[in-house]
């Protein structure tokens, strides 16, 4: 649980403000993209709305995944391309949170367009996990949070939850009484799995730096 809730002071980009802006409207663009295609690749019925809202989530599964690596990949080994990669950490938050928010809109979509009512457990966890998402936005894309505990401490318990929540559904959807579908679960869990080791990795790696540092003291 240290690496999912890592709350250490992070890699620091450079911060600018149109990496927001980018960020969200590629994030936006890429969810749509990957939704309308996939929808269309299906046959444009029921089912294949569902399948498009499974793709919208594996690629807000990946780009998570990449934002969650993004500052470790940064500290463990220097060069101009981890560098460059840490640095767009605001862009995929942002990008992040574009992707869920079409993926959020996809679920509650087909029954918006059938004049039925939204199922009750279904409209909670839309407006729980858009909550989150707005903290994570709030404390994974601000440029203060490596100077502020709370921020910090938000931006851990958020990302621990979209990890999770990704997790849970991979493995629920590999090995739950679900029609088996063309959606790599399997790439989505064990990208999840190699990033946790690598937050692993960065937390050891930084620990022991502190205490060199402490016993050159």
């Amino acid at each position: 649980m240290v690496a999912i809730e890592h709350t250490g002071v992070e890699f620091a980009p450079r911060w600018n403000p149109r990496q927001r802006i980018v960020g969200l409207a590629t994030g936006v663009t890429l969810g749509v993209l990957a939704a309308w295609i996939s929808f269309l690749y299906q046959g444009g019925d029921m089912n294949a709305a569902r399948f498009a809202s499974s793709v919208v989530l594996f690629s807000a599964s990946i780009m998570f995944s990449l934002y969650y690596i993004a500052g470790s990949v940064a500290r463990l080994i220097r060069s101009d391309v981890t560098q460059a990669f840490g640095e767009e950490r605001f862009a995929m938050a942002y990008g992040f949170a574009g992707i869920m928010g079409v993926f959020l809109a996809s679920i509650v979509m087909p029954d918006f367009l059938l004049s039925a009512r939204v199922p009750l457990p279904t409209l909670v966890y839309v407006i729980f996990t858009a909550m989150v998402g707005a903290v994570f936005l709030m404390s994974a894309g601000n440029k203060r949070t490596d100077r502020s505990v709370t921020l910090r401490t938000l931006r851990g318990v958020s990302s621990a939850y979209f990890w999770l929540a990704f997790a849970f559904i991979d493995m629920d959807r590999m090995i739950g009484p679900h029609r088996p579908d063309a959606n790599p679960y399997g790439i989505s869990l064990l990208l999840l799995v190699v990033a946790l080791l690598i937050r692993f990795a960065d937390a050891f790696a930084q620990k022991h730096i502190a205490g060199m540092s402490e016993r050159t003291i």
